[in-house]
């Protein structure tokens, strides 16, 4: 068995990373659709990343929750875009 293998049944791997990153991009979709705000369909492209930079809610929370969610589910895309 190779290390990424390894690494993945241990899970702290590649898998579990993307897993992490799809979980939260849902958790940041539903949020947005539970605040009555429409994202772009785009979401997880460079526009889409500079509408939810610019995003602004009421309440502090929710906005560190959003801030949150979002760098969650960007980690690691760094190179992919």
């Amino acid at each position: 068995m190779n290390e990424t293998a390894e690494r993945s049944m241990a899970g702290d791997g590649p898998l579990i990373r993307g897993a992490e990153r799809t979980q939260a991009r849902n958790a940041l979709r539903a949020l947005l659709c539970s605040l009555g705000i429409k994202p772009p369909r785009n979401l997880w492209s460079r526009r889409g990343m500079a509408w939810l930079a610019g995003l602004q809610v009421a309440g502090d929370l929710r906005q560190e929750r959003i801030r949150t969610l979002t760098e969650m589910a960007f980690s690691g895309d760094a190179g992919r875009r």
